[in-house]
């Protein structure tokens, strides 16, 4: 199961924007590199992801689907390699 904890920069009330538009976003901004680690893997097998981009987006994403796990890595790690550097 995969739970969208926070997907962008919302208003109070409005609900998180999903994937789709997560790898939208990693695909076309960088992520700010000081806040690595973007994934955590806790005691229950369940991977959390997440960060801070260039632009007002942050995410967090809880999941144990193993696919989801790797199209996160994939999209994350291809981000960090367009975008390499520090934090600003």
């Amino acid at each position: 199961m995969t739970n969208v904890i926070a997907n962008g920069s919302r208003w109070w009330g409005e609900g998180n924007g999903d994937l789709d538009e997560l790898f939208e976003v990693l695909a076309n901004h960088p992520l700010r590199a000081c806040f690595d680690p973007y994934e955590m893997v806790l005691d229950n097998g369940v991977s959390v992801f997440l960060g801070n981009f260039d632009v007002s987006h942050v995410f967090n994403v809880a999941t144990d689907d193993p696919e989801m796990v790797v199209r996160l890595r994939g999209a994350i790690e291809a981000n960090q390699n367009r975008w390499p550097g520090g934090c600003p």
